[in-house]
């Protein structure tokens, strides 16, 4: 099911300007605005934030193909691209 989710970029301690868990921070609105949504789908779709979804372009794509068909109890190799869809 896409536009369900979202990723952050990874926390940096030593970045002291990080405020992305303040609840006034960019994270702290989208939420707001997802809570108020009458259909997170589309609220997801049309605003999106944090780093883009994995696609066949990423260059680790088939390091997490592998990781999603090992969850899923396949051992079969397959694309990329059809590996990633849930």
């Amino acid at each position: 099911m896409p536009y369900t989710g979202i990723l952050l970029e990874s926390y940096n301690p030593d970045n002291a300007s990080d405020n992305a868990l303040d609840p006034k921070g960019e994270l702290g609105v989208y939420l707001d605005g997802l809570a108020a949504a009458n259909d997170v789908q589309a609220y997801v779709k049309e605003n999106r934030f944090g780093v883009p979804a994995i696609s066949s372009g990423h260059p680790h794509c088939n390091f997490y193909s592998d990781v999603l068909r090992g969850l899923k109890g396949e051992s079969e190799k397959s694309d990329c691209i059809s590996a990633t869809r849930v």
